[in-house]
């Protein structure tokens, strides 16, 4: 699947890359995202629904972050 290399939560373009599984916190993830870095990082050996669904999932994230709302 062909991911965009931006995208734009709110105001703010987003930058979206692919790596390898070196997250920060080595936990079972697909994908993160990085509020101060601006960006979202996505593991690069992904089928394609597992890769939308976790670009899908990380800009939500941004979303309820930039928009003040509350993770429950």
């Amino acid at each position: 699947m062909k991911i965009p290399k931006i995208v734009r939560i709110g105001y703010q373009d987003v930058k979206v890359e692919r790596e390898t599984a070196t997250f920060s916190k080595q936990t079972d993830c697909y994908g993160e995202y990085e509020h101060r870095k601006n960006q979202i990082t996505i593991q690069s050996d992904l089928s394609n629904l597992d890769e939308s669904n976790t670009l899908l999932h990380e800009i939500l994230h941004g979303i309820v972050l930039k928009d003040g709302l509350k993770h429950e």
